[in-house]
């Protein structure tokens, strides 16, 4: 099932097409599209005081997610998998939806290597314990540049990787592909000493903190690599 046109006001998240599956490796993805994440607000508001770039590639079978962060204090403080990972540190949220229906999903990776899956209905069903959910196939790693929760020293950053495989993203009845219509958001809560407090960022900058806001989310063009 394919959307009505998408807004044209709306941003882009350019996806190229790999023609090798994508891992933490530089080489499979360093020359990817770079979007770089923003604080929420308007145009011109300061940028994060630790930046990030996210890229996204995709084949027939997976959608990549390859987040490169600069974080000087790296922190997460849950080991488990299926967990509130915003509430305990560091890690990077993905936000997938159809453009026409009322379900999303929600992913986590963490600089621990961790993993979080929600699926939401609709909006109205959000905070149910139902919401997470395994996700079937995702896979996620991290590296880090430094040292995992210790203050006490500085570090570089890290780097997330997901793979997302397509067919649960099409199980419900949308297809997802090339001209297919779908919205994306790349978030992160960035924990660390050196910071004022939590700072929030996100692709495309969002209005305000509030990542479950489709209407403002980007949309995502799968292209061949370079077009």
């Amino acid at each position: 099932m394919q959307s009505t046109s998408p807004d044209p006001a709306l941003r882009t998240v350019t996806a190229w097409r790999t023609p090798v599956p994508v891992s933490l490796e530089p080489d499979t993805w360093r020359s990817a599209p770079g979007h770089a994440l923003l604080t929420p607000g308007r145009s011109g508001d300061p940028a994060p005081l630790e930046p990030a770039t996210a890229r996204v590639l995709w084949d027939e079978q997976h959608l990549y997610l390859i987040v490169e962060l600069t974080d000087r204090d790296v922190v997460q403080e849950d080991q488990r998998d299926q967990q509130h990972h915003y509430e305990t540190g560091d890690v990077v949220e993905l936000f997938l939806k159809p453009a026409d229906a009322d379900y999303y999903w929600e992913m986590y990776v963490t600089p621990n290597g961790r993993q979080t899956a929600f699926f939401f209905p609709g909006g109205g069903r959000r905070g149910l314990p139902s919401a997470m959910t395994v996700f079937p196939g995702l896979r996620v790693a991290a590296t880090v540049d430094g040292t995992l929760n210790d203050w006490r020293d500085t570090d570089r950053g890290w780097t997330g990787w997901m793979s997302v495989p397509l067919e649960p993203l099409t199980a419900h009845g949308h297809a997802f592909g090339p001209g297919v219509d779908w919205r994306i958001l790349i978030a992160r809560y960035n924990y660390g000493r050196h910071l004022p407090d939590v700072e929030l960022s996100s692709y495309p900058r969002m209005p305000e903190a509030n990542w479950h806001d489709p209407a403002n989310w980007a949309r995502l063009h799968l292209t061949e690599a370079g077009g």
